[in-house]
Formats: C-alpha cells, sequence, structure tokens
C-alpha cells in the first residue's frame, strides 16, 4: 500500500472501501454488457421510429396553424421544423434579422406567398397583434365575451364540483 494513504486508513470507517484501495470490479465490464451480442442489440445509425419519423422536405402543419417543412443540418430535431413563411422570405433577402419576424399582411398564414410576407420588429408585431389598436366598440365586445365566458364558467365549477369541462 502506498505511503501517503497510511494516515487516511486510520481515519476511515471499518466497512467500506478504504482510500487508496482498488475497487473489486476495477476493469472489469458492467453487468449485461457482453462482447458477443453487443453489435446486434445495439440502435443502427440508420434506426428511426417509422410512427412518428418523417424525411427531409416533409411539411406539417404546427398547433399555432404554420406550416412547416423538415430541414437538415439543425442537430436537434424539434428545430428540424422551420416554418414555410420563413424559408420563403429567406430564399429572397436572407436570415430573417435578430429582434425581428416575418408576418402576413393579410394575417392568414395559410396564404403564403412573397408579396403577403413582410418584415416587422418585435416591437412593431406587439403594436400590431394587441387589442388596443382596434376601434373601441370591437374592444368592449371581446372584453364583454371574456367577461360572460369567465362567469359562465365559475357557474359551472360551482355546480359541478370541477368534475368536467366548461361549456365555454
Amino acid at each position: 500500500m502506498p505511503a501517503d494513504c497510511g494516515e487516511a486508513i486510520k481515519l476511515a470507517p471499518a466497512s467500506g472501501f478504504q482510500p487508496c484501495q482498488t475497487p473489486h470490479n476495477k476493469g472489469r465490464r458492467r453487468p449485461g454488457w457482453s462482447r458477443g451480442t453487443r453489435a446486434e442489440t445495439q440502435f443502427k445509425p440508420e434506426h428511426h421510429q417509422p410512427h412518428i419519423w418523417k424525411p427531409i422536405g416533409s411539411m406539417r402543419l404546427s398547433k399555432d396553424g404554420y406550416l412547416q417543412r423538415k430541414v437538415p443540418g439543425t442537430g436537434s430535431p424539434p428545430r428540424d421544423w422551420v416554418a414555410v413563411h420563413i424559408l420563403v422570405r429567406e430564399q429572397e433577402h436572407g436570415p430573417v434579422p435578430q429582434g425581428h419576424a416575418v408576418a402576413f399582411k393579410d394575417r392568414n398564414k395559410a396564404n403564403i406567398c412573397r408579396e403577403n410576407l413582410e418584415l416587422l420588429s418585435r416591437c412593431e408585431l406587439m403594436r400590431r397583434n394587441t387589442i388596443h389598436n382596434d376601434s373601441p366598440q370591437p374592444t368592449s365586445v371581446i372584453r364583454l365575451n371574456t367577461s360572460l365566458k369567465r362567469k359562465l364558467r365559475s357557474l359551472h365549477e360551482e355546480h359541478t364540483d370541477g368534475l368536467a369541462q366548461p361549456p365555454v
């Protein structure tokens, strides 16, 4: 035993490994690993789950209603899907600058053409999407509708004790 471990051995508890002691399994493989079947049981590089895997170039609709295309080279499966309207804008003008967003002029997400896309700063986009820019009448209708839904939800919870989904 090395000389520098002498003092530590006196301080260590009687059970367990002593300092500077070699573990009994040093150099051995972990349980379940064997040289013979390891290659057959590991995933292959081309392995993918067929029920969720889509080839590059596939299209899908996102939760928010944007048409997306699968592109290569991102390195992360969630980032493999890029909105088509952004790809169309980048083909003509290059990458979208930081702090900006590509928006639809007519606010229709299904109308993806170059003439319908515009580059807006995030500040302009926020101003465009807020309800305070609308005329006063639709804003008051939106607020009344929201308060009505809130009241219906609370009445429904009182009668069902929260067991079912609200009607609105």
